[in-house]
């Protein structure tokens, strides 16, 4: 039987996070994607360390509000300082030398976020220095307040690109996904889940197929990061409508849906944290 993760860590079970902290999820059988394709796009990073070396390394995945704000998945927050990589396709060092790489200062989570693959799970991030925009640096839209999309939306990510259990590649991977009603994802959800556990999407969230080759999906180290709806006029920006959140491991099989917070909820949430914690 599948086991949901949190994008950022797998388990044998029923995980007690999201794509982003359960393991690192990446797109399944998703397209590399084209440089600059996705400037609102960033990897959020955490210092590692080992004996005499460090080094920063990708954990989540996060949308450009502003020049200071960043936004991403409530589960993503585990500790350590976070480093925000923009204006890149690569996470290898020669090329995040050619982006920008500021820290964060503030990590502010959904009150009502309870953990694991719960509902709320939505996050804000403060950068210590703003990031400069431009053509490959770019902020995406917010949705209208309580507005639900519909129709194929766009994931980007650097989760893992097999199935959940092998880390995947430096390079950005994008999917094109259907957007599927709550009451149909619930049901596949709640037949794949072991007994003794229950389901904990809400209507404050997103679900998305997979695809016409059935076997699409967002996975470790995906977490946090942008679901958009493409604009019409190629000079606009795209509108970040989900927040990748959780999801089924191994991913891409058996046509399981992957689970986003729909921002269009939180939208008077996101306009008073910034509001109250202006840099």
């Amino acid at each position: 039987m599948a086991s949901l993760i949190t994008l950022v860590t797998a388990i044998a079970a029923l995980v007690a996070c999201a794509y982003g902290a359960a393991i690192d999820p990446q797109i399944v059988n998703g397209d590399v994607a084209d440089p600059g394709e996705f400037p609102h796009q960033v990897s959020l990073q955490r210092k590692q360390t080992l004996f005499f070396w460090s080094w920063t390394e990708h954990f989540c995945g996060g949308t450009i509000l502003s020049e200071r704000w960043i936004l991403t998945a409530g589960h993503c927050k585990l500790g350590g300082e976070v480093f925000v990589v923009a204006g890149v396709n690569s996470l290898r060092d020669k090329d995040k030398k050619a982006g920008q790489t500021v820290p964060t200062d503030l990590f502010i989570v959904h009150p009502k976020y309870a953990g694991e693959v719960k509902p709320f799970d939505i996050a804000l991030l403060r950068t210590t220095e703003p990031l400069v925009l431009g053509p490959l640096v770019r902020a995406a839209r917010l949705p209208s307040p309580g507005s639900v999309p519909s129709g194929d939306v766009t994931l980007s990510g650097w989760g893992y690109v097999s199935n959940g259990l092998f880390p995947g590649t430096n390079d950005l991977h994008k999917m094109t996904v259907p957007l599927i009603d709550l009451k149909p994802c619930n049901a596949t959800i709640t037949a794949n889940l072991p007994s003794w556990s229950a389901s904990t999407l809400a209507d404050t969230n997103l679900c998305t197929g997979a695809g016409p080759r059935n076997n699409t999906s967002a996975c470790s180290g995906d977490s946090g990061g942008p679901l958009i709806l493409e604009p019409t006029d190629s000079e606009e920006a795209v509108t970040v409508v989900g927040v990748v959140s959780w999801g089924f491991i191994p991913c891409g099989r058996g046509g399981k849906p992957s689970v986003y917070t729909r921002v269009s909820a939180y939208i008077d949430w996101i306009a008073d944290t910034q509001r109250d914690n202006a840099p």
